[in-house]
């Protein structure tokens, strides 16, 4: 009976989870030179920019939610330890901090793109 129980969990927890099991790292942007671009260009990559970072921030929610759901299935399965509960935590940091990385060296390219084209007097 309680093998049954703990498939049934399993198996609801894996549907209810189907989507946080595809944590996508979003696409990287490009942001045009500011020097030669243009106000609408610059405007769209800014609004290009916005919506990337929710993406990172999407993505960062998705992936901690897969490790709460990656230790919940373990701990189900009775095959959770300490050193593999340490193992996923450790991933999910490195992934997260990896998202964080991104964020600000796309940030400061962004932002230099943009002193850089206000130089120009627009």
């Amino acid at each position: 009976m309680k093998s049954i129980i703990k498939l049934m969990l399993s198996f609801f927890l894996i549907l209810g989870s189907a989507d946080i099991f595809a944590c996508n790292y979003p696409e990287k942007i490009s942001i045009p030179d500011g020097n030669s671009a243009t106000k609408l260009e610059m405007v769209t990559t800014m609004n290009n920019v916005k919506a990337w970072v929710k993406a990172i921030e999407d993505y960062q929610i998705c992936i901690e939610k897969e490790e709460q759901s990656s230790l919940a299935l373990l701990k189900i399965n009775g095959e959770l330890t300490p050193e593999v509960t340490t193992n996923i935590q450790d991933l999910t940091t490195r992934k997260f901090n990896a998202a964080v990385e991104d964020l600000e060296k796309t940030s400061a390219e962004f932002n230099a793109q943009v002193r850089a084209f206000n130089a120009k007097g627009n």
